[in-house]
């Protein structure tokens, strides 16, 4: 095998987060810390990890320094991609890191992680976890917004990370109709890592012909 992989890790030490990431899988804070301009006390996006893609200057030098090829998306929104051969006809990773993807290990592509930190407050209200089959089509703020449109109206995270996942089929499905990308996704409540309850909430099955709960965002 030749494909690799992404990881997407968020490790929470006391009130320390650290955010270990390799290619183009996420993380996302939901908080209500002012963010650059906006200072309100609504819950915003911050991006815990970077994607690692060829769009990044020093990514694609890296790229292009070890002998591999670079192509700008001719359509806005799709990715960058890096190829092996100067026609780019072979592999178009749409990533510059990667776990385990020999195929073109030898142009720059590392298994190398990011790795972030962040301080968590009382105002840091929950973190979004998922694969680039969410952030395809889905900002990181639409996504912040649909999950705390949910647990206002009392639903819990199963309940909102079901409906992010039902949000990221549908877009799948109108931009590309039958093909779609990996799609997962971890909710989880920040105030609830220090919760002592040990209740387990049983899992939702995901079914793509049945919507979420009925909310204002979706």
């Amino acid at each position: 095998m030749h494909s690799g992989s992404t990881a997407c890790i968020v490790l929470v030490q006391d009130r320390h987060l650290y955010a270990i990431n390799v290619g183009d899988s996420r993380a996302v804070l939901g908080t209500r810390h002012a963010v650059g301009l906006d200072r309100s006390d609504r819950v915003k996006a911050v991006d815990l990890t970077t994607d690692q893609s060829a769009s990044c200057p020093q990514e694609r030098q890296r790229i292009l320094n070890s002998g591999g090829y670079v192509t700008e998306p001719a359509v806005p929104g799709y990715p960058w991609r890096v190829w092996l051969d100067p026609e780019c006809t072979r592999v178009g990773l749409a990533m510059s890191r990667s776990l385990g993807d020999h195929a073109v290990k030898n142009v720059g592509i590392l298994p190398d992680p990011v790795i972030t930190e962040w301080t968590i407050t009382p105002q840091d209200e929950f973190i979004i976890v998922a694969t680039d089959g969410i952030w395809e089509f889905i900002d990181s703020s639409e996504a912040i917004a649909l999950v705390q449109d949910y647990f206002e109206n009392g639903y819990g995270a199963n309940e909102a990370c079901q409906a992010l996942i039902h949000l990221a089929m549908l877009r799948w499905s109108e931009n590309e109709e039958s093909y779609r990308d990996d799609i997962t996704a971890i909710v989880v409540k920040v105030n609830e890592l220090w919760n002592d309850d040990e209740h387990e909430t049983p899992p939702i099955k995901i079914n793509a012909s049945s919507p979420p709960p009925p909310s204002s965002t979706t």
